[in-house]
This record gives C-alpha cells, structure tokens and sequence, in this order.
C-alpha cells in the first residue's frame, strides 16, 4: 500500500507550483528501495543517470537481478540485464564515439525487452559499464571480450570486473600476452566456465590453467605433458592446437587410466596430429577405446562390489545386467590384448578395483 501511494503521488500526480517537490532521495533507505524495485531496470538505470547524486544513491540499494551478459566488442558494450521474477530485461547498448562529447539515443520498449542505447568515448563507455553493474546485486555474469584480429588484449579491459560472480568468460579474437591471461586465470574461481580462442604465447606458463571443471584453449601449443598429468578437477579440456605428439596422448591416457579422479573426461584435441602418419593416428584411436574400456570394467566392479552382498530380486536383476555388461568388456580388452587379469567379476570384486585392470 506505502509503495503504490508512493508511486503514484511521484508519478501519476504533479504537484501544484506552490507545494514543495517529493523528494524522492531524502526517503529513508526502506523505501527508496522498495520504489525501485517497483520500476524497470531501464527506470533505474535513466534515474542513475540524472546526477552523481543519484547514481551513488542508487547503487548503495543494490537491486538484485538474475543475470548479466556482458558483451565487449570492438564497436562498443553491449548489456543484456535480466531480473527473471518481474520478467523484465533490458538491454544497454554502448557506441563508441569519435570525438569528445557524449549523448543519450533514448530508450523504446518491445514487450518484456527495454532498449537504452548510450553513445559515449571510450574512457566514458568503460565507466558507465562499471557504474551499472555496481548497481545491482548480480547472481551471476557472462563475460565475453570479442578482440580485432590485430588486437592484443589490453589490461584496462579487465579492471573492475567482477571476476568472482563470472560464470562464464569468453576471450575471442586477436592476442592476449602472458601477464593478461595469468591475470585473468588467477581471478576466475574453478567453476567459471573459460574459453580462451585468442592467441597465446607459446612460453606462457600457468599451474592454475587447468584448475577450471569446463576449459577450452584455441592455442594449447603451450600446453605440456607434465601440466596434463597434473590436471585433477577439470572434467572437459578442449585444445584445438597443440603441439603434443601421439606418444604423448598415449602416455597421458595410461597416466589417467591409473586414477580415478574423474568420472568423466573429456579431451579434444583438435589440428593436434597434422604430422602424423594414418597409421599413428589409427593406433591412438584403439587406445582411446582400451582407455574407456578399462574405465568402465572398473565401474562395473566397484558397482557389483557394492551390492554383492544385498538380497532383493531387483538387485539379482542388476547383478545379471552387470555381469553381462562385464563379459562383454572384458571380451573387448583380450581381444586388444591388455586383459591379462581380472577376468572373472566375483573374484575380481573382492580385491580393490583400483588395482584390477
């Protein structure tokens, strides 16, 4: 009730010249806030824009919102704000300016999505970015820097950004040299999904450069045996370019078929094996099947080693499906000739899996 009668005496009811304004930023913080949340994100927004006041006024309410993607182009930002309860989106849109001076285009409005679009030089464009995102309390960002091709990736590009709510970062296009990239994988926490299509260096170094659960390097030529063999938490690994040899996969997927670190792994690797005759190429194939064979006798072990000792028709059920699934594995793997023990699943269950091959 407080709310409505606010808003509609702000909005629906000017006052007479000779009654005093409403002062809408002496109200108390409660109901200041509880104002803007009754307005669309793009409301806000143009009042932040009004004065420094304002602005700094608003951001000390910090307004939730859902989502941020936050796209940095060569032709300026683009902001894509959704607050999913009210299903109100805005997007802000930011275009660089040749010369000095500044403007606002306006605003329009196409059903649920509002549109504001800024023109703005660029030391005012990265401000005006920074400023709305201190506005709201963000649940989660999207970051992706699209680069010219003969662009390497500036450090006042990442200053300010909210590297410990991005849930996603995108680098594409252009270079990105070693003290940028250590910078960035240093800020990200390990469930951040990174995508790295840029140049790299080929000396660049990082112990933490595997440390993310879903990773994609465009130029893994970087990319070592030994930093491979370390990789513990990260579940998928895509590298499109790299300089490792079939030998190498061959040692790292016996490296891996020896923990179980993972439950799932996935390794791409992409333009990796131009150099490499048909035939080399053959034999990492069938030891890629042996590698996932193994892992799944291993599972069908551990799984029957669980309910070996249980008694219901349900389980008797799954212990023939296991068995079967077993004979068939196994059948694979001495055809493959790396089977030389193990064979038999009652006998191999009660030993610890991690040893039966």
């Amino acid at each position: 009730m407080v709310v409505s009668w606010l808003m509609k005496l702000i909005f629906s009811h000017p006052l007479p010249p000779s009654e005093k304004p409403f002062r809408l930023l002496d109200l108390p913080c409660v109901a200041f806030k509880a104002i803007l949340e009754e307005m669309d994100i793009v409301v806000v927004i143009n009042l932040s824009s009004l004065s420094n006041r304002t602005r700094c006024r608003i951001q000390t309410v910090r307004l939730h919102i859902d989502s941020l993607d936050v796209q940095d182009k060569p032709d300026g930002h683009v902001l894509n704000i959704v607050r999913v309860a009210e299903l109100n989106i805005c997007r802000v849109f930011f275009i660089p300016l040749t010369d000095n001076s500044s403007q606002k285009l306006g605003t329009s409005s196409d059903g649920l999505v509002s549109t504001l679009k800024y023109v703005l030089n660029d030391s005012e464009e990265r401000k005006a970015v920074r400023d709305i995102i201190a506005m709201f309390r963000i649940k989660s960002i999207a970051w992706r820097i699209r680069l010219e091709d003969n662009q390497t990736l500036d450090m006042r590009q990442l200053t300010g950004l909210p590297f410990h709510i991005c849930k996603k970062f995108k680098l594409s296009g252009g270079s990105v040299d070693k003290v940028c990239l250590r910078f960035i994988i240093s800020r990200l926490n390990a469930n951040t999904k990174l995508q790295i299509y840029s140049e790299i260096p080929v000396d660049f170094r990082c112990d933490e450069a595997l440390k993310f659960s879903n990773c994609l390097y465009k130029d893994g030529r970087w990319m070592t045996t030994e930093l491979l063999m370390s990789m513990r938490e990260c579940q998928s690994l895509v590298l499109l370019r790299t300089n490792l040899k079939f030998e190498d996969v061959n040692h790292l997927l016996h490296h891996w078929a020896d923990f179980d670190t993972f439950d799932e792994l996935n390794v791409q690797l992409v333009d990796s094996f131009i150099d490499n005759t048909p035939q080399e190429l053959d034999y990492l194939v069938i030891d890629c099947t042996t590698y996932l064979m193994i892992r799944k006798k291993r599972r069908l072990i551990e799984r029957y080693s669980e309910i070996r000792q249980l008694d219901s028709e349900d389980i008797e059920v799954e212990r023939s499906q296991i068995q079967e699934e077993f004979d068939s594995v196994v059948a694979e793997l001495i055809g493959a000739g790396v089977c030389e023990f193990g064979r038999e699943l009652q006998s191999a269950a009660r030993f610890d899996a991690h040893y039966i091959f």
